[in-house]
């Protein structure tokens, strides 16, 4: 696999905005997604059953940024790639799943390793109740949240 950026914009939401530098975040139960991000639409997605994660989730999504690597032959080609994986307390990660993979198979290479060379991660902070947290994270190749390339390309989705 070709380990260069795209040249192209690529967009990664779990990103954190130019000002807040924060990622998106839905939470468990909330019905709106905070508004971090500099585009619409959640990012990230799991319970932080009430534990600030902020101090967490920089650093996880630094570590993840670091770990995203995209093929510039995939640089034309739009798509999102929805992983759902498990955080332990100790921050080792596991149950990496491609939910909603993409049908350019080398965004789903990407998305997948990104999440698993990032691990182990920084241990869950010390408030949160369980043992393990399952998260959801999109990767966005080419667009962002809300944006409807499935349906100007639904070949590259």
């Amino acid at each position: 696999m070709d380990r260069c950026f795209a040249v192209c914009i690529v967009a990664l939401l779990l990103g954190a905005s130019l000002v807040a530098q924060e990622p998106a975040v839905t939470r468990a139960g909330a019905g709106v997604p905070t508004a971090l991000a500099p585009f619409a639409g959640p990012s990230i997605q799991f319970d932080d059953k009430g534990v600030d994660f902020k101090p967490w989730l920089r650093s996880f999504v630094a570590k993840v940024r670091r770990n995203w690597l995209v093929p510039l032959a995939a640089q034309d080609l739009h798509g999102r790639v929805v992983i759902t994986f498990v955080v332990q307390r100790n921050g080792t990660i596991t149950d990496v799943v491609a939910l909603t993979p993409s049908d350019v198979e080398t965004f789903n290479r990407s998305a997948l390793n990104a999440i698993v060379t990032s691990g182990p991660v920084e241990a869950l902070p010390a408030p949160y109740p369980d043992d393990s947290a399952k998260f959801t994270v999109t990767f966005f190749y080419n667009e962002t949240p809300g944006a409807q390339a499935a349906q100007s390309n639904p070949a590259a989705r």
